[in-house]
């Protein structure tokens, strides 16, 4: 232990008046104590309670698992490429580019509410297709502009409507710029119903409660600013600002999608801030001892300046096998400064009788979780998450110790802080109020809008023909074939307007292929065969209700008109996208006999309908009918959607 240490604890012994000769034994057990309550606390309290994963939801058997490597995230791609079958859990090495992940899933049934779609996959961003058509999509997947959507794992609806019975086919697209891994386990698929209420949790901890982390670390940031500046405890408040500052940057790199960086650098500062994080602990506990080692901070800064130098050279100068010999620096990088505060740590508590119990506590907690999170990224090369989800409550809880023992430095604010304090309470109960008031007649106005709206849509549309055909029916004007087939166009007009509202016909593509699924029955019925089209590259995100309706519409009326007047025995329904111009282009044709004169009743009315809607969207409209049939190309720009 050394004189000093000696020294200090019998000073101890002498100065602490009747059984001073068991202080040392007193304070030995209430570390010990401390140490124990909080790792017990952790491990089998806030950890299994708030961070552990709970009832694994029943989940649908997935087949047929095979890897292919493309040029393009593409549909064209897809169609072209060639797939190995694969055995998951596994890896794609070591190359950067594209891969997709090709399986099935069979459905005795659609399940009413659709399956979520949980991708277990590293990458950078992900394009999720389901039977042909691209469920998902955020951001940019080209990686020349990547954008970095694969870093926040989300839950994807596959909606009842691009479903069908039997085999569905699922191809996960995903993305590397400059990390030469692919690593791919077998995805969560279940009942919308099954799937989210049991990953609820896990879903908060990997979205919610990072911004929410982000949040806290930026204002003990704050505090630890205003520390450093009013404080006299300027070494503790620097690397306390330091360590927050750093974790809370790491934690935004994550969520900041389109960063203003090369993928090299982006990577770059990754390492770079995952080895400072160290770093900063390993100083921080210096000088949370009160008796820091002056040589400690400029030594293991310069440890730093040293690594973050090889990972700019490993990354950015020599890219070959540059991430590999990174993470290999980085996770050893991490477990030395690791040691190094467990030594430093135990120095101070072999020489210095120190009375901060649950402090030393909380430092062996957070030691205890860093080694673990090197030693299993070194090993397995998998995070355990621990330091991530428990860094923001370990934080919280190193300044509330801090605070406690220096409450006399606030003490002579208290009278002010409480008449503040009242008039904070009094502002806070006029905003509540006001902000409540203002958010009552928000939603009502919205409310009383989609009413407006709707209102306007069945009067004009479903409610004329329900009156006209209830004049027709009193009377007997049509006969029962004339009266079914006119109200099943009423409720193919009420569905419309229907899924209009609905979230999930916000998108073009979905909307036509919900559309597609309800009318090719009726199709087939009257010997009619529906062939279907998609080679839109993007389900072109950002539609309102009001636009999704007018192409509806269109598509409905034209292939109304085919059912009804052309005799046709096939339909022709293609839907593409002009990359150039940014025009979706859908072509509507039949094998007929052509359009009736345009001096027969309703033939115009139909036509100036549909071209009145086209120019609503900003678009054209093209008819062109013979005896061989008619061809319907309606034109729009896709940023009118």
């Amino acid at each position: 232990m050394g004189k000093k240490g000696l020294a200090d604890w019998a000073n101890l012994a002498e100065h602490s008046g009747p059984g001073a000769p068991h202080s040392l034994r007193r304070r030995l057990v209430m570390t010990t104590l401390a140490i124990a309550m909080v790792q017990f606390f952790y491990w089998f309290g806030l950890h299994n309670w708030l961070f552990k994963a709970g009832e694994r939801p029943q989940t649908l058997p997935t087949r047929d698992f095979a890897v292919a490597s493309i040029a393009a995230p593409t549909l064209a791609a897809l169609k072209e490429a060639t797939y190995k079958p694969v055995t998951l859990p596994h890896t794609e090495c070591c190359d950067t580019g594209y891969r997709a992940l090709r399986f099935y899933v069979d459905l005795p049934e659609v399940p009413a509410q659709g399956l979520d779609v949980i991708p277990l996959m590293g990458n950078d961003n992900l394009m999720i297709v389901l039977n042909g058509l691209i469920l998902r999509l955020d951001g940019r997947i080209e990686l020349d502009r990547i954008t970095y959507h694969g870093n926040n794992r989300t839950i994807t609806l596959a909606p009842a409507g691009v479903l069908r019975q039997g085999e569905n086919e699922f191809v996960l697209v995903v993305a590397r710029s400059v990390v030469p891994y692919f690593d791919m386990s077998r995805p969560v698929i279940g009942a919308h119903e099954e799937i989210r209420p049991k990953v609820a949790k896990r879903a908060w901890l990997l979205d919610g409660y990072r911004d929410q982390a982000i949040a806290v670390g930026l204002v003990i940031s704050l505090l630890a600013l205003v520390l450093l500046l009013r404080s006299n405890h300027r070494a503790y408040a620097l690397w306390l600002f330091l360590l927050v500052a750093i974790w809370t940057t790491r934690d935004i790199y994550f969520r900041w999608v389109d960063p203003p960086i090369s993928p090299q650098w982006r990577l770059w500062t990754y390492f770079a801030l995952t080895t400072a994080l160290p770093v900063a602990w390993l100083n921080f506990a210096n000088v949370w001892t009160g008796r820091p080692w002056s040589w400690l901070a400029p030594v293991s800064g310069l440890a730093w300046l040293t690594a973050a130098g090889a990972f700019g050279y490993l990354i950015v100068l020599r890219s070959e096998n540059g991430y590999d010999a990174s993470s290999s620096l980085s996770n050893v990088f991490g477990i030395v400064m690791g040691a190094f505060a467990l030594v430093r740590f135990l120095w101070h508590l072999l020489r210095v009788p120190d009375q901060r119990y649950w402090e030393v506590a909380l430092f062996l907690l957070l030691i205890t979780l860093m080694g673990m999170e090197f030693l299993w990224q070194w090993m397995w090369s998998i995070s355990t998450g621990n330091v991530t989800n428990t860094l923001p409550i370990l934080l919280i809880a190193f300044v509330a110790a801090f605070l406690s023992r220096n409450v006399r430095l606030f003490r002579s604010m208290n009278d002010i802080n409480a008449l503040l304090k009242e008039q904070l309470a009094a502002r806070e109960k006029e905003l509540a109020e006001q902000y409540a008031r203002q958010g009552e007649l928000l939603r009502r106005e919205t409310l009383l809008e989609e009413r407006r709206r709707l209102m306007g849509e069945m009067h004009d549309g479903i409610g004329g023909q329900l009156v006209s055909l209830m004049h027709a029916n009193r009377h007997k004007a049509m006969s029962a074939p004339e009266l079914n087939e006119a109200l099943t166009a009423v409720a193919e007009e009420l569905r419309l307007v229907i899924d209009s509202l609905d979230t999930v016909g916000s998108s073009v593509g979905t909307a036509l292929a919900n559309y597609r699924r309800r009318i090719e029955p009726r199709l087939k019925a009257a010997g009619i065969t529906l062939r279907w089209s998609n080679e839109l590259d993007t389900d072109t995100p950002g539609q309102g209700p009001r636009e999704v309706l007018h192409v509806c519409r269109i598509v409905q009326e034209a292939v109304t008109n085919a059912l009804k007047h052309s005799g046709c025995t096939e339909i022709q329904l293609a839907l593409s996208e002009d990359p150039d111009s940014r025009r979706l282009k859908i072509r509507m044709a039949d094998n007929g006999r052509g359009l009736p004169p345009a001096t027969e009743p309703g033939s115009g009315h139909g036509q100036r309908s549909m071209r009145e809607r086209a120019e609503a969207l900003g678009g054209t409209l093209a008819v062109t009918s013979d005896s061989n049939g008619t061809e319907v190309v309606l034109e729009v720009p896709l940023t009118g959607l």
